[in-house]
């Protein structure tokens, strides 16, 4: 998960066999989980604060984006 991937899907895929397999969207990325790095400088007082990727993400279920997409179809 990198910045610029949110909206993007996230696809199961399932090897059913030898010729054939099951790919579903099974739910969007929201976010990215960040990792907090910090150290501090005892000599010069310095602090500082890294926020990084920590390649862990927040995926919204299918099921959420379809209760909230099937209100917009029947308007």
């Amino acid at each position: 998960m990198y910045y610029g991937n949110s909206g993007g899907p996230v696809i199961e895929s399932e090897q059913v066999d030898l010729t054939t397999r099951h790919v579903s969207v099974i739910g969007v990325v929201s976010e990215f989980v960040p990792f907090l790095e910090s150290w501090y400088n005892l000599q010069h007082r310095f602090e500082n604060v890294n926020i990084e990727n920590s390649g862990y993400s927040i995926v919204v279920p299918m099921d959420q984006v379809f209760e909230v997409v099937e209100p917009w179809e029947a308007a």
